[in-house]
């Protein structure tokens, strides 16, 4: 392997840990801290070129960035990650996944990018998750573990897929997606899936069910304030909780809406 028989690897901050060309590295544990190199912060672990897996578990002694490169690379982190409580950053242009284990901390979680972030196993983190660009991908029930609550920004989205439930950990949406794909701040892109979330609109903000043969429920409230919501897509929503607010709520879909 390429790290051939070493107990474990420290990065401190200032420092960067770069794999590239289809690498997999196996069960050495990692620590590291901060953006990466002064002179280029791209990550204190960064994907370059290709599909690179880590396996080890990976633990946060400071605040810390994983980058996944440019689009195209994949980036998948399967030894699970111990923030502790310092905050974790995903950026880059490609796709990172966290799966089998996954991540623990009370810090803030966030990603700004222009890639997609794929929880694909469960997390327990209390902390809050920001995502102010890109795509968060949701492929496991308890994949926002006990976040404090979530934010999409406008230009970002959540994906549902996998015929999943998710908790109620409260939900803040603005906007209408990826202004390169405008489907939803929230968006049902395969299987029917279920949000518990009460979900308030900062914005005026969008909600998609892209996936034409599925459902997506969302029972808990909707706080809409003085702003628009918008359900769109040619799938099936079910908003099963209260709508309140004074904004106006629009169907603009070719699928089905119901409320109630």
């Amino acid at each position: 392997g390429a790290v051939g028989g070493t107990s474990s690897i420290t990065v401190a901050s200032g420092g960067a840990l770069a794999i590239e060309g289809g690498v997999a590295i196996g069960n050495t544990p990692l620590i590291i801290a901060g953006a990466g190199l002064t002179a280029n912060p791209a990550g204190a672990l960064e994907s370059l070129y290709a599909a690179d897996s880590y396996a080890g578990p990976i633990t946060l002694a400071s605040a810390a960035t994983i980058n996944s490169g440019s689009p195209g690379d994949t980036l998948t982190l399967s030894g699970g990650i111990a923030a502790g409580t310092n905050n974790l950053s995903f950026i880059g242009g490609g796709s990172t996944t966290i799966a089998f284990a996954g991540i623990s901390g009370s810090g803030t979680v966030s990603y700004s990018a222009i890639g997609t972030l794929t929880f694909a196993t469960a997390n327990s983190f209390t902390g809050p998750i920001n995502i102010t660009s890109g795509t968060l991908s949701l492929a496991d029930s308890n994949a926002l573990g006990a976040s404090s609550g979530i934010t999409i920004a406008s230009g970002a989205t959540m994906n549902l897929q996998g015929g999943i439930s998710l908790g109620a950990s409260p939900l803040t949406i603005t906007g209408a997606g990826l202004t390169s794909s405008p489907n939803g701040a929230i968006d049902n892109v395969a299987n029917s899936n279920t949000l518990a979330s009460p979900i308030t609109l900062a914005g005026a903000a969008s909600i998609g069910s892209t996936s034409s043969s599925n459902t997506l429920t969302l029972s808990g409230a909707i706080n809409t304030g003085t702003n628009m919501l918008t359900f769109i897509g040619s799938g099936t929503t079910i908003a099963a909780g209260s709508i309140s607010g004074s904004g106006s709520v629009a169907y603009s879909g070719s699928g089905t809406l119901r409320l109630g």
